[in-house]
């Protein structure tokens, strides 16, 4: 998909690269429509933002990607779960010493652990701005990077029952997530014994497009 029709990110992951070989390779000649397969997890979903790192030799934050195809399980790849990324930002390089002396960062357990087995671990949004905050101070322009969600901002809606609520927050929400309306079914009548029926608000069926 392009760029611009990716779904607002919801999630910001962190995901590891080999600091020399085929990988450094390959991080060396990105451009800007680049996009690979790369290990992940299956909560992965389009359009999240994703913290590419380098490790030893070079351990350093390296750029900013988008999944562009959420995650999957393939039986036949060396790394089980995969997720598809592109749109590559390549960033000033932030040192993992710069990131272990972060105020905030320094707290964060995948920090303390030095990246071990890392891959696929999350960012809070402000461990995310503080990413943001480090790469700012080398000087780049942040606006050019993808920003999460500001969480707990005052909603100013009208809501004056829950189909209010389905309509005006759940519902945009979920398309957010990467879900289309033909995705879900309302009211659907699930049978439960011999004659009660339910009905669930919401019914899917399949995973995000």
């Amino acid at each position: 998909p392009a760029l611009e029709d990716l779904p607002n990110p919801s999630r910001a992951w962190f995901i590891i690269s080999f600091g020399k070989g085929e990988d450094a390779e390959f991080l060396d000649n990105l451009h800007s429509d680049s996009s690979t397969l790369w290990q992940g997890k299956l909560e992965m979903r389009k359009g999240d933002i994703v913290i590419m790192y380098s490790q030893s030799p070079r351990s350093y934050i390296h750029s900013i990607w988008r999944v562009i195809d959420s995650g999957f399980n393939d039986p036949y790849a060396y790394f089980y779960s995969q997720v598809k990324i592109g749109y590559p930002i390549v960033v000033p390089t932030i040192k993992f010493s710069e990131i272990s002396n972060n105020k905030v960062l320094k707290q964060k357990p995948i920090v303390k652990g030095k990246f071990q087995a890392a891959t696929g671990s999350t960012f809070s949004l402000e461990e995310y701005n503080e990413i943001l905050g480090l790469i700012k101070r080398k000087g780049f322009d942040i606006s050019t990077l993808p920003t999460l969600p500001s969480i707990g901002k005052a909603i100013d809606l009208d809501l004056k029952n829950e189909r209010d609520v389905e309509i005006k927050i759940l519902e945009p929400f979920l398309i957010k997530l990467g879900y289309q309306e033909s995705d879900w079914v309302r009211q659907f009548p699930v049978r439960m014994g011999v004659s009660q029926r339910n009905y669930p608000d919401y019914v899917f069926g399949g995973n995000p497009k």
